[in-house]
């Protein structure tokens, strides 16, 4: 149940967040998100894996918006799983993921996923918000304490997170 109310709020998000972000004032598009928003908490009851155990730190380390530390982690995390050997179930989860993105044929769900952040005017880089090379080290150890990565769709280690970290700077 929560595999398919997480796939409609993602779908609900590539197909509003855009026009909330153009336009503050469109409520239609600011319904559909907190529609997506409560499919989203909904969906939590699976859990929420290593992007949010990348973001907690930034978050409390840093002052980086939640929100913003999980959009600028997203792109790198996916290309971390896509590069990971999983089996077939969880190469299906990936590819239904995939999908719900225009011209998802034509590329990984991680390069449809840095489009779609720079789309909304996300500029990636984890330098970009006055991070240091000097942090990634203690960010991944406090990653890796974080609870949530238990529930990632594959285990991951502190060397994990910190590539992860080293790829999104």
């Amino acid at each position: 149940m929560a595999d398919g109310i997480a796939l409609e709020g993602m779908a609900l998000i590539l197909k509003h967040l855009p026009s909330a972000v153009a336009d503050g004032h469109n409520l239609e598009a600011r319904g559909a998100m907190q529609i997506a928003a409560s499919m989203g908490a909904t969906a939590f009851q699976k859990g929420l894996g290593m992007i949010h155990s990348l973001a907690h730190p930034l978050s409390s380390e840093c002052g980086l918006h939640h929100g913003l530390a999980n959009a600028l982690l997203l792109p790198f995390s996916v290309c971390f799983l896509e590069h990971s050997k999983l089996n077939a179930d969880q190469k299906r989860r990936i590819t239904q993921v995939q999908h719900l993105f225009p011209d998802s044929t034509e590329n990984s769900l991680a390069d449809l996923c840095r489009t779609f952040v720079n789309q909304l005017g996300i500029e990636l880089g984890l330098e970009q918000q006055n991070i240091s090379r000097d942090q990634l080290t203690l960010l991944s150890q406090k990653a890796y304490l974080d609870p949530c990565h238990h529930t990632n769709i594959i285990p991951v280690t502190e060397a994990d997170l910190l590539q992860v970290y080293t790829q999104a700077f």
